[in-house]
């Protein structure tokens, strides 16, 4: 049994097997809760987006398909990023600086994952849940908040 990360209790984790597909028998779901609302719609609708990107890239069958989803949640999240830090300059909000230097700490975070792709497909899996479980855990549901989008 695969130990849950620290702080899990406040994600839905749904752990599947798929005893038909050897593959693939263990996988780890991200699953979007309302509690991780940041109050405005937009910046909701992103995070949601993160997540489907994340499960996708939790469900790639090889290297090339981890590949083309990390590339495309790095896409995703650079967008993301900065149409956050855009409502944040526009609110005045005095963390912006602070808030823009963990968004890159999470892009280098997202690019030190990359590397582990071609070695061990559930140390990689292991990772991208970790990173987003933190995403969740950490930016979102603590930073993001104080930004007072409601």
């Amino acid at each position: 049994m695969k130990r849950v990360p620290r702080g899990a209790f406040f994600l839905l984790a749904v752990w599947s097997r798929f005893c038909d597909n050897v593959e693939m028998k263990n996988e780890w779901l991200l699953e979007w809760r309302s509690e991780y609302s940041v109050g405005n719609d937009i910046i909701d609708q992103q995070h949601q987006g993160l997540f489907v990107i994340a499960n996708e890239i939790l469900r790639a069958h090889d290297a090339d398909e981890s590949t083309r989803g990390i590339m495309k949640l790095f896409k995703y999240t650079r967008i993301h990023f900065h149409d956050e830090e855009e409502i944040m300059a526009q609110r005045g909000y005095s963390g912006l600086e602070e808030h823009r230097q963990k968004h890159e700490e999470l892009i280098e975070r997202l690019g030190g994952i990359a590397t582990v792709i071609n070695h061990d497909k559930e140390a990689f899996s292991e990772r991208v849940f970790e990173l987003m479980l933190d995403w969740i855990l950490t930016h979102i549901v603590e930073e993001d908040r104080k930004i007072g989008f409601t």
